[in-house]
């Protein structure tokens, strides 16, 4: 939701509370499959992981730079990646 604010979604409390219960509602978080991140292109990253843009292309130069990731500690070496983001989103994700 904060994304599509900053993106410029106008609307009040409301408003959004019901395209937050829509999108819960038809687009559950657990029917994704998991991401891999050997695979993974960096908008897949980016959206899947809530990452900056900067950060999934760092991921993606550091995977082309020192080949695939193996572990998620292998990712969260990847520079300016938030560390903290891949930690909220490792079960979802795959190597």
């Amino acid at each position: 939701m904060k994304k599509m604010v900053a993106l410029g979604a106008k609307g009040g409390e409301k408003e959004f509370d019901a395209v937050l219960e829509y999108l819960v509602t038809n687009f559950p978080a657990e029917d994704l499959p998991p991401l891999n991140v050997n695979k993974a292109t960096a908008i897949e990253l980016e959206s899947r992981l809530s990452l900056r843009r900067s950060q999934a292309a760092a991921i993606i130069r550091y995977r082309t730079k020192n080949g695939a990731f193996k572990s998620i500690e292998d990712l969260k070496k990847a520079p300016g990646v938030d560390a903290a983001k891949i930690d909220a989103k490792k079960d979802r994700l795959i190597f």
